[in-house]
């Protein structure tokens, strides 16, 4: 195909002729990079998990924040949001959160712990067994802590987890 081209065309014209049909099929030149756009390479379907929030990737999770998570949601359709919120069950996280309220369950052994994001929404939401974390029962709202765990529930409004591990950041005890 090369041959014909430049002798019908002749020289340079003929290679840039070439290069052009090349880069229509897809065959393009050693060299020749294509040029970068910000839309995304693929369609995201409902059975797909979210890789772009706003033209924000948020496809590592260390990358992700709580606001991302809620964003992601909130900017879906009413009726797909469950749906797009499944997506993000089972993803470990990390972040570092301060308690914003402590409140004994109904069993006595464990506690409920809504966590501030920094943000006005999600709050963030763990149960957390007394007996393997005791300092819980004397941490104070405003306390820092660093919480691993995996997502069990997200809406735009709060982020549920389970599997929980704490660390205190900076100490505010009763």
């Amino acid at each position: 195909m090369t041959h014909w081209i430049e002798i019908l065309f002749g020289g340079v014209g003929g290679s840039a002729l070439l290069a052009a049909i090349g880069w229509i099929i897809g065959k393009r030149p050693a060299g020749v990079r294509p040029i970068a756009t910000s839309a995304p390479k693929h369609k995201v379907g409902l059975n797909e998990p979210v890789r772009m929030v706003k033209e924000t990737v948020v496809a590592t999770p260390d990358a992700l924040l709580p606001r991302h998570i809620a964003d992601a949601i909130k900017a879906t359709a009413p009726f797909a949001r469950e749906r797009i919120a499944e997506n993000y069950y089972g993803v470990q996280i990390e972040w570092p959160l301060k308690v914003r309220q402590i409140l004994p369950s109904r069993g006595g052994s464990d506690v409920h712990i809504a966590f501030e994001t920094g943000d006005h929404f999600p709050i963030v939401m763990a149960d957390v067994a007394t007996d393997r974390f005791p300092f819980v029962r004397f941490v104070r709202e405003g306390t820092e802590m660093l919480v691993v765990g995996k997502v069990s529930k997200a809406s735009e409004y709060e982020i549920v987890l389970n599997e929980v591990e704490l660390t205190v950041l900076s100490a505010r005890y009763s």
